[in-house]
């Protein structure tokens, strides 16, 4: 068996070492490896990224999206599969392909540095516009193209699903209801299935009650939306679950989250405010005659039995503002005036 070697432009030719030792190998009758070259140096890859999309503008981010290099001055090509998936950045596709100095180790997926190479691509068979890539290129090492968008218009179902959910903070023993929109984007009817991984705190509900696993039957274009609830019975700051749908035109995975809180209340009690002591600076007045009230005769400061009659019908009548019978001050003649 005698190895060549491959050049630049990928054809065979051999080196005169090895055309000496192919010679003896005829001569001798014995079989002589002559290919003294190892396999090629790597170069950092090269890089194509950014949104798949139907020709209506709907992401594309489940199925098979595939590459294909043709050597723009042979008959050669590569081969290289994109991964599709909701990127957290809006992108929905990404490839990456080895890239080697001359002479590449294998040909079918690596591309070799400096060779010019016309892309094409298919998305589960239907073809890919690459408006946004170009119609050739020659990478070089570490070369990054993107973000682009690449449009096709699905020959098959194709599978779309609303971004995951976090329910936040929910109360002990109560629910929260929040929905996802699957879409078919895709030319023909998708059927498939929705259900989450674990089940346990997190479930798929029909009018309000719960159920394992929702069947799917989408026509083209058509969308359904499913309630899903939290319905926490444990403390945790952290409950965790995967909404997961598979089908015809794709699978996806979608994550699910939320937290158990309880409130504790805790009565208070108004306190009750001393009241504030007062003083009256500026107290009313109260009248009180101090002379005598001997009906008969002058005041003769002696008090009799007709006095105390007198005082009783004053008070009866509202005529004093008496204080005390015993304030005897009242029997006593007023200070005459100057």
């Amino acid at each position: 068996m005698i190895k060549t070697n491959r050049n630049l432009h990928g054809r065979e030719s051999m080196k005169p070492v090895s055309l000496i030792l192919a010679t003896l190998a005829v001569i001798l009758g014995v079989s002589i490896d002559t290919d003294f070259t190892e396999a090629g140096i790597a170069h950092p890859p090269l890089t194509i990224f950014g949104v798949l999309e139907t020709n209506a503008g709907d992401p594309i981010s489940s199925g098979n999206l595939n590459f294909t290099f043709s050597e723009a001055d042979g008959d050669g090509m590569a081969l290289g599969a994109a991964s599709l998936a909701p990127y957290p950045d809006g992108n929905t596709f990404a490839l990456s392909i080895p890239l080697e100095q001359a002479p590449v180790s294998d040909p079918e997926t690596v591309l070799e540095v400096g060779r010019s190479y016309i892309p094409s691509a298919s998305y589960n068979g239907a073809p890919v516009d690459l408006s946004e890539i170009g119609a050739e290129l020659t990478p070089s090492g570490g070369q990054v193209i993107g973000p682009v968008t690449l449009v096709v218009a699905p020959n098959t179902p194709v599978l779309q699903l609303s971004e995951g959910i976090n329910f936040g903070p929910v109360l002990l023993n109560t629910f929260q209801d929040r929905q996802f929109v699957i879409r078919n984007v895709g030319g023909q009817t998708l059927t498939g299935s929705a259900r989450f991984q674990d089940g346990v705190y997190f479930r798929i509900t029909v009018n309000g009650a719960p159920v394992n696993q929702m069947n799917l039957n989408l026509a083209p274009a058509q969308s359904r939306t499913i309630t899903v609830r939290f319905w926490p019975t444990v403390l945790s700051p952290t409950l965790f679950d995967i909404f997961r749908v598979t089908s015809n035109g794709g699978n996806l995975d979608r994550n699910v989250s939320g937290s158990a809180i309880s409130i504790t209340l805790t009565p208070t009690q108004t306190p009750v405010e001393s009241p504030t002591p007062t003083m009256d600076l500026n107290p009313t007045p109260t009248f009180t005659p101090n002379f005598d009230l001997h009906p008969i005769g002058s005041p003769d400061g002696q008090i009799t039995p007709n006095d105390l009659l007198e005082v009783l019908s004053q008070i009866g009548t509202g005529g004093l503002q008496e204080r005390s019978l015993f304030d005897f001050s009242r029997f006593w003649e007023a200070p005459a005036g100057p």
